[in-house]
């Protein structure tokens, strides 16, 4: 009666109509033998007979009673039935075994959006978007086979062409005794499957996301590491190098090169390449106007990104290729020094390529630190170029005004000694010591000069060594003597203080011969096992501490004590002479 109920309509009970029709008919033929024998009857028998009949009245009417309840339980039943069959959260539909729609609730009719008289009799599978056609037959052909419940996600195309995510949970029902008819319940899950969907995108786009992260900070990475590397860089081909060798694996480029302008601004000179053979053609010098990529990207000052060899192809129809014939796409970049083109970073690529925003920034940067590397090295070469000038000249200078004045008194003295030792042998005596002097001064100057041409020459001369050849050049050219006082051993010291000393006592001594008028002087060393002490006394004229600033000489030698961490007390006043005494305390392996 349950499955009747659910096909949308009440139908009788067989049974009671059959019990019905036997009892009336059992009524019927007990009247008519009542009728035939009711000449016989008696009244006690006609009393007993209406007793009867009225018993079996209420019992009629009983039956009729309960056979009313019964039918209003039934109406009562089949209407709540329908109330949760149509208006159920889900769809509901009801198939044969031909996979064709017997009923359809108020839900799906909604869910779908057309109307039950047009449902009805079709198959489910013309409502099935087409992508979702296996997969609908395959849960309806599992359903049919297994007999067990079963369940899948699809796509329905609704009227509006929209499509509609669901899923079916279908399960078998059994009328008499087979499967003829199978009960599918349709739930809207397109929150869900769109959500889910969402989620999907937004897990794949942070993954992409964390993948540029991380490609970015490996290519920040890589030129903190460029720009580190290029500022070691001494030379044009430690720069080229770095730059290509360091930056083609974070872009990708498996060639590259990179050309200077010459100073006419005519020729591309090669100072790097990477990737190619010895014979290949980059690694000639190439004029200017050989490859019209290479003269826009001169004359704009902007770089050129080739994608590919048709990008290339349209752009400079019949031009010659690019050095590297195997590239399948460019990118060329100007350097840039002050707006000014110097020169050309090329990379080349196996297969063409996008050329990113982030691409194109990073080897733009790479072409800006190269290009400043560039800069530097060349400033740093006229840096040398002048120093050596100014180096040679000040040796000339030295030479003329020391060791060339000592050298010419003294030839002209002793060109003059033969005569003076005819007619004066005592002035001669003196003269000939002064000639000695003179060569004596030279050639302590001459000695002091080649060191300074060789500065490694200090640090193996020992200090002592090096005060007496002080005070030997002054002797040798002015009219005053000097005296070396040493106390202790000769000091073995770390290379900067050893330098410093010198130093010190060098403009020391040049102050004395060139501005104290002094007639005497004497350097003092006082080797201690905890000080070493310096001190260099003259008895010249002297000056106002106070009233004095500090001229260039003085500045240099308290910068050169302030490094190595020593103490300079420097000592004087008008007619008393000058002190300048350098203190410099070893530090001990726990100290600090």
């Amino acid at each position: 009666m349950l499955f009747e109920c659910m096909k949308g309509g009440i139908v009788p009970d067989q049974n009671a109509d059959e019990k019905n029709a036997a009892l009336r008919q059992r009524a019927e033929q007990k009247l008519d033998e009542q009728l035939s024998r009711a000449a016989d009857f008696s009244l006690e028998d006609a009393k007993r007979s209406i007793h009867e009949l009225h018993v079996h009245q209420i019992e009629l009417e009983l039956q009729n009673e309960e056979l009313r309840s019964a039918q209003l339980a039934l109406e009562s039943s089949r209407r709540r039935y329908s109330a949760l069959y149509e208006f159920s959260p889900v769809g509901l539909l009801t198939l044969d075994s031909d996979a064709r729609i017997q009923e359809a609730n108020l839900t799906f009719v909604t869910l779908i959006g057309i109307e039950r008289e047009k449902i009805l009799k079709r198959y489910l599978s013309d409502f099935v978007e087409s992508s979702a056609q296996d997969a609908y037959h395959h849960f309806y052909q599992a359903l049919r086979t297994t007999q067990q419940p079963r369940q899948c996600e699809i796509s329905l195309l609704l009227p509006s062409q929209q499509a509609l995510m669901v899923r079916l949970d279908g399960t078998a029902l059994v009328q008499g005794g087979s499967a003829t008819a199978y009960r599918v319940a349709v739930s809207d899950v397109s929150v869900q499957y769109w959500s889910e969907q969402e989620i999907r995108r937004l897990f794949a786009a942070e993954q992409v996301a964390r993948i540029e992260a991380d490609r970015t900070a490996l290519r920040l990475a890589s030129l903190q590491h460029i720009t580190a590397a290029l500022a070691r860089s001494l030379t044009y081909t430690q720069v080229s190098e770095t730059c290509l060798q360091q930056s083609l694996p974070s872009i990708g480029a498996y060639q590259g090169v990179i050309y200077l302008l010459s100073i006419d601004g005519s020729t591309l000179h090669p100072r790097g390449a990477y990737g190619f053979a010895e014979d290949a053609l980059p690694l000639l010098s190439l004029p200017v106007t050989a490859f019209a990529l290479f003269m826009d990207v001169l004359d704009d000052e902007s770089a050129v990104w080739m994608h590919s060899l048709t990008d290339y192809g349209e752009r400079y129809p019949g031009a010659l290729r690019l050095p590297g014939d195997d590239s399948q796409a460019f990118a060329s970049l100007p350097l840039l020094v002050n707006e000014q083109p110097i020169g050309i970073l090329n990379y080349g690529f196996v297969q063409p390529q996008a050329f990113t925003d982030e691409d194109q920034a990073f080897m733009q940067a790479v072409a800006q630190q190269c290009a400043g590397a560039f800069e530097r090295v060349r400033l740093s070469d006229l840096a040398h170029e002048l120093g050596a000038m100014q180096e040679r000249a000040r040796l000339a200078r030295d030479l003329h005004d020391g060791v060339k004045q000592s050298l010419f008194a003294a030839t002209l003295m002793s060109e003059a000694l033969p005569r003076l030792w005819e007619r004066d042998p005592d002035r001669a005596r003196q003269q000939l010591t002064q000639v000695i002097a003179l060569n004596r001064g030279a050639l302590a100057e001459m000695q002091g000069l080649l060191l300074e041409m060789h500065p490694e020459s200090i640090l193996r001369t020992g200090l002592s060594s090096l005060m007496r050849q002080l005070i030997e050049s002054v002797q040798g050219h002015s009219e005053i003597s000097g005296e070396l006082v040493l106390e202790g051993d000769e000091p073995s010291l770390p290379a900067d203080v050893h330098i410093a000393f010198y130093r010190v006592a060098q403009e020391s001594v040049n102050n004395i011969s060139k501005h104290s008028r002094a007639t005497q002087f004497t350097i003092q060393m006082f080797n201690e096992p905890d000080l070493l002490t310096l001190s260099i006394r003259d008895n010249g004229t002297g000056f106002d501490q106070a009233g004095s600033s500090a001229g260039m000489g003085m500045g240099t030698m308290h910068e050169r004590a302030e490094a190595i961490h020593a103490r300079l007390q420097i000592t004087s006043s008008v007619g008393m002479g000058t002190e300048v005494k350098l203190l410099w305390k070893p530090v001990s392996p726990t100290s600090g």
